[in-house]
């Protein structure tokens, strides 16, 4: 083959995966804007999960993308493209929506490898075979999500919407149930974590990306993976509940953590706030709950935790990582960052007492100093009980 037609080829290609990349990007950003302003949980770990595969469609993309570049080429700037004709305005014409435009993309996937078939070379075509199945099942999961709530009109104010099933309180007000049973303690206690935490979790991750518009696609991916892992925590969480023999809805419910992450004044600061601080003491807890269900040999119980530990790591290690970024490299100016956001956090009432755990918390690239300062806050924390 000539060196024009090589060129051509790459070009074409070129032109191909940057058109495609624009337009996920598109529905990328439309779908996390959904998980605040749904009612019901189902649509909210649907979409959390919906987040993650789309994102792993545009880096697929983006990779090949770059591997496509010559060195005298610049990588190209493809700004997110997505026409909207209608208003997505009830949960039915948002699934509707995202499986139309992933089957149009999968019907743009299926033409180019039809008529390029015997002219592209094997790394394309492995990418866009993962790309097409990761959107096959992306239609699948947005084809589960269940008729409730599906036809009440959405909107964001100030706060993510819940079912109409939630008493929706605030945290102070919050009682727990009295009970000497420690089914019923772990019920309450896994029905908190559930729908008070990990729920929240996917609307705070999915909003980070809408509402910071410059950061680099490595940080909308790396929380569009944190959404993902949100939602499973969310769905093996309240199944845990149901095999103990509550349900869904059978508590109060509270927005703490997302009114928590309010009082960050920057991007750097809600960083430090969710994934560092918050996500930090998750951890401790975690790996301190999943030896407690062990030793009392409630197996299912520290799978789950065990598991929830794992992701946790990775999510903490996520927020060292980009509040560094955001400090721009400056280690002092991000123990700055984060220390206002612990007078932040402690100011509005957040009290961690778990014992800190440093081998996990050192797996996820805390300094010595970060690792220090949550120290410092527990033993406060513990004093002043």
């Amino acid at each position: 083959m000539s060196n024009i037609s090589k060129i051509r080829m790459v070009s074409d290609e070129l032109k191909f995966f940057s058109n495609l990349q624009s337009e996920l990007k598109g529905l990328f950003l439309e779908v996390c804007n959904w998980p605040k302003s749904f009612y019901s949980t189902n649509h909210k770990v649907i979409t959390g999960r919906a987040i993650y595969l789309l994102g792993i469609c545009i880096d697929n993309l983006d990779t090949r993308i770059k591997e496509l570049i010559t060195s005298e080429e610049k990588i190209p700037n493809n700004p997110p493209s997505l026409i909207i004709k209608e208003n997505l305005n009830t949960a039915q014409k948002r699934f509707f929506f995202l499986t139309s435009k992933c089957k149009e993309y999968l019907d743009k996937i299926d033409n180019y490898l039809e008529d390029s078939e015997g002219l592209r070379d094997h790394p394309s075509i492995s990418v866009l075979l993962t790309v097409k199945n990761t959107l096959l099942n992306t239609v699948e999961l947005a084809n589960k999500f269940e008729r409730v709530n599906d036809d009440i009109p959405l909107e964001f104010k100030n706060q993510p919407n819940r079912d109409q099933k939630y008493e929706l309180i605030r945290k102070r007000e919050y009682i727990p149930p009295r009970s000497e049973k420690l089914s019923d303690k772990l019920m309450v206690k896994l029905h908190q974590i559930a729908l008070c935490v990990e729920l929240s979790a996917i609307e705070i991750c999915s909003s980070f990306i809408t509402d910071n518009p410059d950061m680099p696609w490595e940080f909308y991916f790396d929380l569009s993976r944190q959404c993902y892992d949100e939602a499973r925590h969310t769905e093996m969480l309240i199944k845990r509940v149901e095999e103990l023999g509550g349900k869904d809805g059978m508590l109060p419910i509270f927005l703490d953590i997302w009114e928590s992450i309010q009082l960050g004044e920057n991007l750097a600061e809600k960083i430090a706030i969710q994934q560092v601080i918050q996500e930090g003491h998750g951890l401790d807890s975690d790996v301190i709950f999943t030896e407690y269900m062990a030793n009392l040999k409630d197996y299912e119980t520290a799978a789950i935790f065990d598991y929830i530990t794992v992701d946790e790591v990775s999510h903490v290690r996520l927020g060292c990582k980009w509040l560094i970024y955001l400090c721009k490299g400056d280690k002092d100016q991000a123990l700055i960052t984060l220390d206002n956001a612990y007078k932040k956090l402690i100011h509005h009432g957040y009290r961690p007492k778990m014992p800190v755990q440093e081998k996990e918390r050192i797996w996820a690239g805390m300094s010595e100093d970060q690792i220090a300062k949550a120290k410092e806050v527990v033993e406060k924390t513990i004093k002043q009980s």
